[in-house]
């Protein structure tokens, strides 16, 4: 055999081999690539699903503040239709007897 088809066929060998070294470097780099891209989804997701608890948290505690006061008010209400009530009654129990006075 003549030496150039002993380089020709070791050349040819040789990029073979840097071929599949080629391939394989770039697929490793790859599947890191897509490792931290998935990484960085699921991490940007725990922080959006915590920031949605706390919202939940606070609602939940307003909605608790918010029937307390609506509580509170209706027995506001409650008392100040029972005083209303107290105060025309008097009121009418002065004007009969300022009336009665009047009419004797």
């Amino acid at each position: 055999m003549p030496w150039q088809e002993i380089i020709g066929i070791l050349g040819t060998c040789l990029m073979a081999g840097l071929g599949v070294l080629g391939w394989s470097r770039n697929h490793k780099i790859d599947a890191t690539g897509t490792g931290r891209e998935s990484a960085s989804v699921l991490s940007e997701i725990g922080h959006v699903k915590s920031g949605i608890e706390e919202i939940k948290v606070r609602l939940d505690r307003r909605e608790r503040e918010y029937v307390d006061v609506i509580a509170r008010l209706s027995g506001i209400e409650a008392e100040l239709g029972r005083l209303s009530q107290l105060n025309v009654d008097s009121r009418l129990s002065a004007l009969e007897t300022v009336l009665r006075q009047i009419t004797k």
